[in-house]
């Protein structure tokens, strides 16, 4: 069995209601949290109060890269298109036809 429990793990997207959810989560399992997002989908008042968080865009590879220096383990939390973005993409069902 791995001991997990003390480890130290990354979250992009850590304002989100995914990665904010996925680290209440990881809190309760007793790892330590710290993430980052860069709060155009996410809020800060999602980020669980023992997570460390960083305010930055994953597209700063250097910044990423150093924070994640030292983490055991990374879960990337893929953002949403935001609705008016030019890379969003519809989403077709029959209740918008």
């Amino acid at each position: 069995m791995f001991q997990l429990s003390g480890k130290r793990i990354f979250i992009t997207g850590l304002a989100g209601f995914l990665g904010s959810h996925i680290a209440d989560r990881c809190l309760a399992e007793g790892y330590r949290v710290s993430g980052c997002d860069n709060l155009t989908g996410g809020y800060l008042d999602n980020v669980p109060s023992g997570a460390v968080f960083h305010q930055i865009d994953c597209n700063d590879f250097a910044l990423l890269a150093a924070l994640m220096r030292e983490v055991d383990m990374s879960i990337i939390v893929l953002p949403q298109p935001m609705r008016d973005s030019p890379y969003s993409v519809p989403i077709w069902s029959p209740a918008t036809l």
